[in-house]
């Protein structure tokens, strides 16, 4: 593998949590939103934020100065390897206008599990397969590189080698190559004496094996205090890998190279740029698979989970809040889907349409968390964890080894609901503390069978049960009542902040409990405002500083 080329360069950006300075007191776009009053969902008012920034100043040299009561327990990030979809929205970008058709396909050979930091031998492997494959795709189509050179000789092969290298593997590395690390990759990957097309697959290959691909590192500028100053070399890699799932396009590299990165209006207006764009799709595909543990369900649930990447691009793309997400009658429905919604569509079979259901409201009652919790038969224990864990931040231990796959056994029904068995079950056993959590929440969708259609009895006629007296959110009747339930509940929003945080930061957020205590503050203050907590998110310390290890 080649070796990683570093550059470092000092940065004297002052961007705070929150998007202010000491030197500008000017608020970003999430800032002024947080400050002022907002409404939630429910027409309520909320206090007006707290936004004194958390402002690091550069007071003499490397020296970097930590203001009073700031969020001074910065810790690094670990060095992230790309996740399979990451090295797929990757190799797409970088290599555009090429085409890799079987892209897909060859992804699956690496892990299908979310952010790591160790090279396991799979990724290893499956980053030596998709490097060759792609090699060859961009070989045999290097007339849409657009190299601009043309001749057999081997000056012009190498001149077309060197503009490879400045464009496409700058795209790969997040940053300009220099014309020594450029001389220096040449010497090691391109063969003048080889055709062009073989000496550039040896190039592509390299590139896509480089450390400075495959991870996402936080280098920067060490201070004499502690504090590191990432370089905007850095944050470019970053934000690119937190809001698109790939790496920094040609405009984002060249206003690092330009210094925009330096200013707090440059930086927005990159992070507006990049929100603006259709990628950040991607990153909001990636959280949410994560947030709903649907990674390993994308074959099964195809049509559910493009509904759910619609319906929560529209509430980020409309400026909604979180309790919208779960309270929104708008769904996105092809034929597949209408028939299960039970609803009209007027465009063709395979268009996803917009349209309202007002009886099954939000995210809690579509297809995707439905279908994908479910085996042959509904789990009220698996639609509750889901909404227990991933939505409220509730407490639940693993199940031990021995009832992990309890469910595809549960006794026969014999006349009793699903709702009956479950109980029946864990009832005074050691389970139950876990299941008092989870399976009250579940049972409130038990109106919907395992493919997500609504059904008034289960099958043989037997009356379901969808009231619950007691829950983590109070009293619930049926699916609409625990929309709001959970809508209405404040443990949302640090929840669903603290994920977002985990998912940027690679961080517990026990670990940075002041930052991340404060993006689930200024996020609540909001209302739940989806896009001012991404821009919180960006703008906080943990995006622009760490501590020395």
């Amino acid at each position: 593998m080649i070796k990683k080329f570093v550059v470092i360069i000092v940065t004297t950006s002052l961007l705070a949590c929150g998007g202010t300075t000491d030197e500008n007191p000017s608020s970003s776009s999430s800032s002024s939103s947080s400050s002022s009053s907002s409404s939630s969902s429910s027409g309520s008012t909320t206090a007006p934020v707290d936004t004194s920034p958390f402002a690091y100043k550069k007071v003499s040299g490397t020296s970097i100065e930590a203001p009073e009561n700031s969020c001074d327990n910065l810790l690094a990030s670990p060095e992230s390897i790309l996740t399979r979809n990451q090295v797929k929205y990757a190799i797409h970008d970088i290599f555009a206008p090429v085409v890799i058709p079987n892209l897909d396909e060859l992804i699956k050979e690496l892990p299908v599990t979310g952010r790591d930091s160790t090279l396991s031998d799979i990724f290893i492997s499956g980053m030596l397969n998709i490097s060759d494959a792609v090699a060859d795709h961009v070989a045999d189509q290097v007339a849409e590189l657009n190299l601009n050179c043309t001749g057999n000789t081997a000056n012009k092969n190498r001149d077309c080698a060197a503009a490879f290298v400045e464009k496409y593997v700058s795209r790969a590395i997040g940053k300009k190559v220099s014309q020594e690390e450029k001389e220096e990759m040449l010497a090691e990957l391109f063969d003048p004496e080889s055709s062009f097309e073989d000496g550039l697959k040896q190039l592509v290959r390299g590139t896509l094996l480089k450390g400075d691909f495959i991870y996402v590192s936080e280098e920067g500028v060490a201070g004499d205090n502690g504090i590191i100053v990432l370089s905007n070399y850095d944050k470019a890699r970053k934000l690119a890998n937190i809001l698109w799932s790939s790496v920094p396009d040609d405009a984002l590299i060249n206003a690092v190279e330009q210094g925009e990165l330096d200013s707090e209006a440059g930086f927005k207006a990159q992070v507006e740029r990049m929100l603006a764009d259709e990628k950040f799709t991607r990153s909001l595909d990636e959280f949410h698979l994560d947030w709903i543990h649907l990674h390993h369900k994308e074959g099964s649930v195809a049509s559910g989970l493009i509904e759910q990447s619609l319906l929560i691009n529209a509430a980020f793309r409309n400026g909604e809040t979180l309790p919208d997400l779960f309270l929104t009658p708008r769904a996105f429905v092809n034929k597949e889907l209408a028939e299960v919604y039970g609803v009209q569509k007027s465009q063709g079979d395979d268009v996803f349409e917009e349209v309202n259901i007002s009886d099954r409201p939000g995210i809690l009652t579509r297809i995707s968390l439905l279908v994908g919790t479910s085996q042959g038969q509904t789990s009220p224990t698996r639609r509750g964890e889901i909404i227990s864990s991933s939505m409220l931040c509730d407490v639940v231990e693993d199940a031990p080894p021995e009832v992990q796959d309890l469910f595809p056994t549960l006794p026969a029904a014999n006349g009793r609901s699903t709702r009956q068995v479950v109980e029946e079950t864990i009832v005074g056993g050691t389970c139950f503390a876990c299941h008092r959590l989870m399976d009250p929440l579940g049972f409130a969708l038990e109106h919907f069978d395992p493919e997500g259609r609504y059904r008034e009895t289960e099958p043989g006629n037997i009356a379901i049960d969808v009231v619950v007296g007691e829950s983590t959110v109070g009293p619930i009747d049926g699916a609409s009542g625990l929309a709001q339930a959970v809508a209405d509940s404040p443990k949302i929003y640090s929840c669903y902040a603290g994920k977002w945080f985990e998912y940027a930061f690679l961080r517990d957020q026990t670990e940075n409990s002041c930052i991340a205590n404060t993006l689930s503050e200024r996020f609540e203050a909001t209302g739940g405002d989806l896009i001012a907590l991404i821009h919180d998110l960006v703008n906080s310390p943990a995006m622009h500083y760490r501590k020395v290890k």
